[in-house]
């Protein structure tokens, strides 16, 4: 601007000094003074301006209200009587628009914040093919948004953001390519859901976490119970019985004051003391053999207690 302003003063300056000589130097005629006077008007009105377009600019040149050319980086001599100059930056720029509040297909309203990058790739495109592009592209945004997420129910929309943005992005691209615009990202920056629903959504996620826990918990007992089962497929009865009181040994070692003992010990006791009777006899006293079979057990842990 202040080249600009140094220039407009040279040329004034000029114009002074060359009336000056004429009139008082040469004594010039009047009669020839307005008509020379009219042709140096008519000269710095169209005397071209020096304008300087930066690295990031150019300037879109109408001449008599058609377009002319794209001009810049640099210096360029703009007349200024007949041209007129847009500024187009070429830089990324932003597009933010309010935040939106959208229903999704399950019938639940999620509230986003997205923002859109773009940079102009065709100056005359630009300028021309409309008219204010970052009120287009609000509208276009949104207008993508409610489609996209519009189709989705709130978990979808929730784990998929990145898609979301990209699938936007895709649309944009291709509706502001005639436009010379390219956007080069959209970032959907905040996503919020009502807090009753955000409540419900930690409780669901919870219940999940323990049902998963649970069935876990099943598979690894199904896993033990089948790996004993495969291993006591070869045991007799005896060993079987052996096992079962080493367990009742590990019981007694514990806090417990009192133990006591199932019915069917009895039996197993003397099975593995030799002392039960072969098959088809019976004792003719149930309570003495209970007393008996106690005793045995008692017996048992207490000789697998001294071996260790």
């Amino acid at each position: 601007m202040k080249r600009q302003v140094t220039i407009f003063v040279g040329v004034v300056s000029l114009i002074l000094a060359l009336l000056y000589g004429l009139i008082f130097v040469l004594k010039l005629p009047l009669f020839l003074l307005f008509p020379l006077l009219l042709l140096l008007v008519f000269i710095a009105a169209f005397f071209p301006t020096l304008m300087e377009f930066k690295e990031y600019e150019r300037g879109v040149v109408f001449r008599f209200g058609k377009y002319y050319k794209t001009v810049g980086p640099g210096w360029r001599l703009i007349f200024s009587i007949i041209d007129r100059v847009v500024l187009v930056d070429l830089r990324i720029q932003s597009v933010d628009p309010p935040s939106l509040s959208i229903l999704t297909k399950d019938n639940l309203t999620v509230t986003i914040d997205p923002i859109l990058f773009y940079r102009v790739s065709d100056p005359k495109r630009y300028v021309i093919e409309i008219k204010e592009y970052k009120t287009a592209a609000v509208a276009l945004l949104q207008t993508e948004l409610r489609d996209i997420i519009g189709k989705m129910i709130l978990e979808e929309v929730l784990e998929k953001v990145d898609e979301i943005n990209k699938r936007v992005l895709t649309d944009l691209i291709a509706l502001s390519e005639p436009w010379g615009v390219v956007p080069t990202k959209v970032d959907v920056q905040a996503l919020k859901i009502p807090p009753e629903l955000v409540k419900a959504m930690e409780l669901r996620r919870k219940a999940e976490e323990r049902k998963e826990a649970i069935r876990h918990e099943m598979e690894a007992r199904e896993l033990v119970i089948n790996t004993i089962d495969r291993a006591t497929k070869g045991l007799n009865d005896k060993t079987l019985a052996y096992f079962y009181l080493q367990s009742l040994k590990d019981v007694a070692d514990g806090k417990a004051t009192k133990i006591v003992y199932p019915l069917e010990l009895s039996k197993l006791a003397r099975l593995l003391s030799g002392s039960i009777a072969p098959s088809g006899k019976q004792d003719t006293a149930e309570g003495s053999e209970t007393s008996e079979g106690n005793a045995l057990i008692a017996s048992i842990i207490k000789r697998l207690k001294e071996q260790e």
